[in-house]
C-alpha cells in the first residue's frame, strides 16, 4: 500500500491498454505518429496556456520598477 506525503492511502491508476495508447497518440495533435513530442513523450495534454500565464508573470516581476 503506498501512501503520499500526507499519510493518504494513493490509489494507483489503472494502466491503459495498448490500444487506448494508440488511440490517444492519434488524436493527439501535438505529437508524431511514435508518442514523441520533441524528444520527450507526450502526454496529450496541451499546456501552452499555462506556460504562457507563467511567462507573463514571469517578465511581470522582471520588468517591474524597484522602488528606491
Amino acid at each position: 500500500m503506498n501512501r503520499d506525503r500526507y499519510g493518504e492511502v494513493i490509489e494507483p491508476e489503472p494502466e491503459a491498454t495498448p490500444a487506448e495508447k494508440a488511440m490517444a497518440i492519434v488524436n493527439c495533435g501535438l505529437c508524431d505518429d511514435n508518442g514523441y513530442r520533441g524528444v520527450v513523450v507526450c502526454d496529450h495534454v496541451d499546456r501552452s496556456d499555462v506556460a504562457r500565464r507563467g511567462l507573463e508573470k514571469c517578465w511581470k516581476i522582471l520588468n517591474r520598477k524597484k522602488t528606491p
